[in-house]
């Protein structure tokens, strides 16, 4: 970890990400337990991890020196354990909400790290004809879409594949069909409105000194336009 005097706080080094993880866990915590302090809100931290790793599992943060102890054990959801644990398979078939497609789409992203673009394209696919088939509202179906498109890349040409595949599929499962024009009306207004919600949410990362580009990944906004917040911040 580095420090800034100057600004008062801690930069996040890339080249050993897990080397510091539960240091970062804490010093987050402590932040948002600082800024909640005054209306008494309990704050937690949870670890969604989502590498394939099985055994990578931190869960504590301890310093003991001089007579002074502390200690945060943190709760961890391994994300391959809904592929690895039976019982963990089991709850995921299960399952019927949007998360369990989330989970899905992650688990198949580190499967696919090496497949081919056709595999890739063919496994977004039918992880979209789930979405339908399980019967979400337009309104779940969206976000999870677009979280599947993310985790797993395809080529622009297939991204316009696709884009046609979709209405099909809208049309086999009696989806209100809606056309071109209203269709890209309505995406634009809920792109526009996830639009403001990354730029808050990569308002809240830079205020904890996260790293510009991953914050850029994480939010999906240019790193142009992190960087354009990360100025009117300071």
């Amino acid at each position: 970890m580095e420090y800034d005097e100057s600004r008062k706080k801690v930069k996040e080094v890339q080249a050993k990400p897990r080397e510091y993880f539960m240091e970062r866990m804490y010093i987050y915590n402590y932040r948002y337990f600082d800024k909640r302090l005054e209306i008494g809100t309990p704050v937690i931290s949870l670890a969604i991890l989502t590498d394939d790793d099985e055994n990578y599992r931190p869960d504590e943060y301890r310093v003991s020196f001089c007579g002074f102890e502390l200690r945060m054990k943190i709760p961890v959801v391994k994300i391959m354990d809904f592929k690895w644990k039976k019982e963990h398979r089991e709850r995921l078939e299960k399952a019927t909400g949007p998360m369990a497609l989330v989970i899905k789409a992650q688990i198949k992203s580190i499967e696919l790290k090496k497949a081919g673009e056709d595999t890739r394209y063919e496994a977004v696919k039918e992880l979209i004809r789930e979405c339908y088939r399980a019967g979400y509202s337009s309104d779940d179906i969206y976000p999870v879409m677009k979280f599947i498109e993310w985790v797993i890349r395809i080529s622009k040409e297939n991204e316009k594949w696709l884009k046609e595949e979709i209405v099909r599929i809208e049309e086999v499962y009696n989806m209100p069909y809606l056309a071109s024009w209203e269709r890209s009306a309505r995406r634009k207004g809920k792109f526009e409105g996830m639009e403001l919600k990354a730029k808050e949410t990569a308002r809240n990362l830079l205020e904890m000194s996260i790293d510009i580009d991953k914050i850029a990944k994480a939010t999906g906004l240019k790193k142009e336009e992190v960087q354009k917040l990360a100025s009117a911040f300071n």
